[in-house]
C-alpha cells in the first residue's frame, strides 16, 4: 500500500503524467468494466452472502485454493448444508471436487475463452422460460433513458454515462435486451455448447438452478462470483455477460443475492493522486479522452508538451533506425525497442534520453 500510494503520487501528482498504469493493466483502467457499466461494485458483497445463497456461481477460480477462508468460512459450510454451486472452470480443482462430492455441485468445464457464449446462452434459457425476476427488474432496473439522464448515478460524469449519451453501447431495457439476446446465433444453447465444447445439458440444469422458481413461486436465492480466470481474459465481454446474468437472476445487493468479486492478493491499490486523462493522447470517437495504454505509447519526458507517436506509425520505424545507426557509430544507446517520442534533436541528446528511458 505504501509503494502503490508513493508511485501513484509521484508520477500522477508530481510529474502528472498519464502513461501510468499498475498491476495487471496496460492503461488505468477497471479490470471490470462491465461491473461498472451495470452498476455493480466489485467488492460490494459481504463474505456472509456467499455462505447466504442458496445457489452460487463460482467464475474462473476456486476459493478454496485462492481465498481459503472464504471457502473454509462461509462457502464449504453453506455447501454441507445443501448450497448448490455451479463452477465456470477450465479444471477440477480442490474445492470443486469437494463441492462434488456433496452431490450439489455442476462442473460446467469449458474450453479457456468460450465464457461469453456459455453465459449468454444460460441468459437466454431463463429467459424463454420466463424465471427472470421480473419484480426486481421493473423496480431497480434502469431503461436506456434512465441511465442516460443519469438516474441513479450522478449527472453524466462517469465513463458509462458518457457512453450512453451516444446510444451505441446499451439496449432501451429489459424487453430491448431479450430481442438482442435471442439475436445471437451464438447464445443458442447447442451453438454455445459446441462453441465451449460442454454437454448442452449443462447450460440448462444452470440456468434451472439458477433462477427456476420453488414449488411455492419463491425464487432461489442466487449469487455470482467471478475472478481473474474469468475477468482477465475477456474482461468486457465476460463481465457485461456476467452482469446481464445476474440482474436476470435478481442478484445485487440484497442479502444472500449479490454479484460481485471474491477478491485476489492485497495488491494495495491506493492512490497518492487523481489520474490526469485531459494529458492522455487517445480519446473516444468524438468524446472524451480514455486512460492512456501504455503499451502502445512510449514517451521521451524533455518537455511538458510531447509528441507521442504509434509503435506502428513510419514515424516510429524511422527513429527506431535512427537509434540503431547511433549505436553503430558508438554512441552508446541501448536500442532493444523502438525510440519513440518527442523530436529527435542531437546525438548526445538522445543519448541521454535513452537512457533515462530505460
Amino acid at each position: 500500500m505504501e509503494n502503490t500510494y508513493a508511485l501513484s503520487k509521484f508520477s500522477r501528482g508530481s510529474i502528472n503524467t498519464a502513461n501510468f498504469t499498475f498491476h495487471d493493466t496496460p492503461a488505468n483502467v477497471t479490470s471490470t468494466p462491465g461491473f461498472r457499466d451495470a452498476g455493480f461494485d466489485n467488492f460490494g458483497p459481504a463474505y456472509r452472502d456467499w455462505g447466504d445463497a442458496e445457489v452460487l456461481m463460482i467464475c474462473g477460480t476456486d476459493p478454496y485454493e485462492t481465498k481459503t477462508m472464504i471457502f473454509t468460512q462461509f462457502i464449504k459450510p453453506a455447501i454441507d448444508q445443501g448450497q448448490k454451486t455451479i463452477w465456470l472452470n477450465v479444471r477440477e480443482t480442490a474445492g470443486l471436487a469437494y463441492a462434488k462430492s456433496r452431490g450439489n455441485a455442476l462442473h460446467i468445464q469449458l474450453d479457456p475463452g468460450t465464457d461469453t457464449p456459455v453465459l449468454g446462452a444460460i441468459a437466454r434459457v431463463i429467459l424463454e422460460n420466463g424465471w427472470e425476476d421480473s419484480k426486481w427488474i421493473k423496480k431497480w432496473v434502469n431503461n436506456k433513458w434512465e441511465s442516460s439522464s443519469g438516474f441513479g448515478q450522478g449527472t453524466r460524469n462517469t465513463p458509462w454515462q458518457w457512453r450512453t449519451t451516444w446510444g451505441k453501447f446499451q439496449t432501451k431495457g429489459f424487453e430491448d435486451y431479450k430481442k438482442w439476446n435471442f439475436a445471437q446465433k451464438e447464445y443458442n444453447p447447442k451453438t454455445a455448447a459446441k462453441i465451449a465444447n460442454i454437454p448442452v445439458e449443462d447450460i440448462y440444469t444452470a440456468a434451472e438452478w439458477l433462477a427456476k422458481p420453488k414449488a411455492d413461486g419463491t425464487r432461489p436465492k442466487t449469487s455470482l462470483g467471478i475472478e481473474k480466470g474469468f475477468y482477465w481474459s475477456n474482461n468486457t465481454g465476460n463481465t457485461n455477460a456476467v452482469s446481464s446474468l445476474a440482474t436476470l437472476c435478481g442478484a445485487g445487493g440484497r442479502p444472500g443475492q449479490v454479484v460481485g468479486r471474491f477478491g485476489g492478493h492485497q495488491r494495495g491499490g491506493t492512490g497518492g493522486a487523481g489520474f490526469p486523462r485531459n494529458k492522455s493522447p487517445q480519446k473516444r470517437p468524438g468524446r472524451r479522452r480514455q486512460a492512456m495504454d501504455t503499451d502502445r505509447y512510449r514517451c521521451q519526458p524533455w518537455r511538458a508538451k510531447r509528441r507521442l507517436v504509434d509503435p506502428s506509425s513510419r514515424e516510429a520505424a524511422l527513429f527506431s533506425r535512427r537509434a540503431l545507426r547511433q549505436r553503430e557509430n558508438k554512441v552508446g544507446l541501448r536500442t532493444r525497442r523502438p525510440v519513440i517520442g518527442s523530436q529527435v534533436r542531437s546525438s548526445n541528446e538522445l543519448a541521454k534520453l535513452l537512457r533515462s528511458a530505460w
